[in-house]
């Protein structure tokens, strides 16, 4: 289904892909951000897609901007949305893909300078993705340093390319479009978590850079606020997250982040098992081994 909106007037540059899960357009902040900015600048050269997760599928309404809606009730995560959006982007020539999680506000600035990066680096094919600081609680989140990492140099500041082996999240990243495919596109086996990990790292192997704006974008990373010890017996989603980094660095991890994620794991082991919070250490183990 698809909401042609307004006539652009300029060849599209970029698609933007807003992934949903039990929540319509009209309540999407990440949506309503882009729609509010969109009309702040009417013109610009973008198109989206809307992959819609929710049992049920959502009225999309009139935008200024070409939107594809496509509800998926089997409800596969991001990697398959991701997908769909890079092929989509392929078929249409388009340069960039920009991925927004459903909560993620945009801002205008924000969106004015992710644009016009994407120009500038047009003819930067060494450049795999243009990124902005993802901050919360006025850290940045995003981009951040591997755990075990010598540098302390914080990325508040920083402006231009960025060093290899930095982690990145999702949300409001700009990917060349040939780059995510040169990389064999993104990684069907991280479906949710660890999925920005493994995309990045794809595209570092492949030696794209990364490149960092001004800009930053208010972030909530939930596991953050999370006691680990008592909440992994019964959270699912912890236990997936703790599993899919598991996975990340047996498959992209030296063997030095391998011995980290080992020590970090033991010392939560030991935590657990202070507290004896059992059924905590027999997920963890689980989610380990």
């Amino acid at each position: 289904m698809t909401n042609a909106g307004l006539q652009q007037q300029r060849k599209t540059e970029v698609l933007v892909v807003v992934v949903l899960y039990r929540l319509s357009p009209h309540e999407s902040p990440a949506f309503q951000s882009l729609v509010r900015s969109v009309d702040q600048a009417p013109g610009i050269p973008i198109a989206c897609v809307v992959y819609d997760n929710s049992p049920a599928a959502h009225e999309l309404p009139v935008i200024p901007f070409a939107c594809t809606y496509r509800h998926d009730p089997s409800n596969p995560g991001l990697a398959v949305a991701y997908q769909y959006a890079l092929e989509q982007a392929e078929r249409e020539g388009i340069s960039w893909l920009l991925l927004l999680d459903q909560d993620t506000t945009v801002t205008a600035e924000y969106l004015a300078e992710a644009l016009q990066m994407a120009g500038d680096l047009r003819e930067r094919p060494d450049v795999g993705a243009i990124v902005p600081k993802l901050v919360q609680d006025g850290q940045v989140l995003s981009p951040h340093w591997p755990y075990g990492s010598r540098s302390r140099q914080s990325f508040g500041d920083r402006f231009g390319l960025i060093e290899p082996n930095v982690r990145v999240y999702n949300s409001g990243s700009l990917l060349r479009v040939e780059a995510v495919r040169a990389a064999q596109g993104f990684p069907l086996d991280y479906p949710l978590d660890y999925l920005d990990h493994a995309m990045f790292a794809r595209l570092q192997i492949q030696q794209r850079r990364i490149f960092l704006l001004h800009a930053t974008l208010p972030h909530q990373l939930e596991s953050k606020s999370q006691d680990v010890h008592t909440a992994l017996k019964n959270s699912l989603r912890l236990r997936g997250i703790l599993a899919a980094e598991t996975r990340f660095y047996r498959q992209y991890g030296s063997r030095f982040d391998q011995l980290l994620l080992l020590r970090r794991r033991t010392k939560l082991a030991f935590g657990m098992l202070r507290r004896m919070e059992l059924r905590s250490l027999v997920a963890l183990i689980r989610c380990t081994v």
